[in-house]
């Protein structure tokens, strides 16, 4: 295989639910699909690309051409220029990246990122960032962070590694644990104050990073017991975020049955996710060839405002949560 192309193999893919189509990808495009595994997914949900595993890169591929090829650099510049925060999201990896029109500049991609965090800049914003591109921006900045650590792993600057740890803590806050906030954190664990002797987690400003060194200390719990996580996350596939003590998810209250109710973290994300959801919510098991059924006036009503279809109780992990129900509709 020529180090600057993949291989795309159609089998590989259809048998994931993609459409059966091979594909060429350069070597370089790597590095944003790289980072994009690093920052926007969920540890657990990370396909690791290697030249031994095909079917991970290929995935991982897939989902990196699925984000960047439906925008060009113009529109993303467009839209970002007028306070799109998902458009400023991914204007600032394609900087970082040198990926999909700008060339690589990772402090202006660093800049965007903060642009999106910074609360007296949010009413520049055409809307706020929701709770996802928040997490993700964190996240974005805690990599670029803990990179220049390991970069100058002689001498790391402790402003740079608090940076990064400040930022990945605020995406554990959030609930949603990629890699680059388990690298952050995984660092902070295996460093070790040289005058007091005391494991990083243990000095300031570390030790008040307690989202971090939990979801960090959940996931090796994992890791040792090889078990998978055991988590409540967004129902909407393009989400992942789990619910949180501060931020719990909230179920569906249409008259699918209880065990089946999907968990949402926001109005935003079950109305995303109503059109696959809308054929399954319905009492019983649900079924892959389910048809949607409901009138034109139903469907209307569906996405005018509030109704019966609503969110009920808060979950965090799977346990119920004893607090009043929010209404959403999709």
């Amino acid at each position: 295989m020529p180090s600057d192309v993949i291989e795309i193999d159609e089998h590989c893919l259809s048998g994931k639910g993609y459409p059966p189509h091979a594909f060429r990808l350069t070597q370089k495009f790597r590095e944003y699909a790289l980072f994009m595994q690093k920052c926007l997914i969920p540890y657990d949900k990370e396909c690791i690309m290697s030249d031994d595993d095909e079917m991970s890169t290929a995935m991982a591929l897939v989902v990196a051409s699925g984000r960047m090829c439906p925008k060009g650099e113009l529109e993303i510049r467009s839209e970002a220029a007028k306070g799109s925060p998902e458009d400023i999201l991914e204007l600032g990896i394609r900087h970082y990246t040198g990926q999909g029109g700008p060339p690589q500049n990772p402090r202006v991609g660093l800049e965007q990122w903060l642009y999106l965090i910074d609360v007296e800049r949010g009413g520049r914003l055409a809307t706020p960032p929701n709770r996802r591109i928040l997490s993700q921006a964190h996240s974005c900045i805690a990599w670029y962070y803990i990179e220049k650590v390991h970069r100058n792993s002689r001498k790391p600057k402790m402003g740079d590694l608090t940076r990064a740890a400040e930022a990945a803590n605020a995406a554990a806050h959030l609930g949603y644990f990629t890699p680059a906030v388990i690298a952050t954190a995984e660092y902070i664990d295996e460093a070790v104050e040289k005058e007091s002797g005391k494991q990083y987690w243990e000095v300031s400003p570390f030790d008040t990073m307690k989202d971090l060194r939990c979801v960090y200390e959940r996931q090796q719990r994992e890791l040792e017991a090889g078990e998978e996580p055991n988590v409540q996350r967004c129902a909407w596939p393009e989400c992942w975020l789990e619910g949180t003590k501060d931020a719990p998810l909230m179920k569906c209250n249409g008259k699918c049955t209880e065990p089946y109710k999907p968990r949402y973290c926001s109005r935003e994300c079950q109305k995303q996710d109503w059109k696959r959801h809308k054929p399954k919510c319905k009492p019983g098991p649900p079924t892959p060839s389910a048809s949607e059924d409901g009138s034109e006036e139903e469907e209307e009503e569906q996405a005018a405002g509030p109704s019966s279809r609503a969110l009920t109780k808060p979950i965090i992990s799977g346990l119920p949560v004893h607090t009043s129900s929010t209404t959403m509709s999709p």
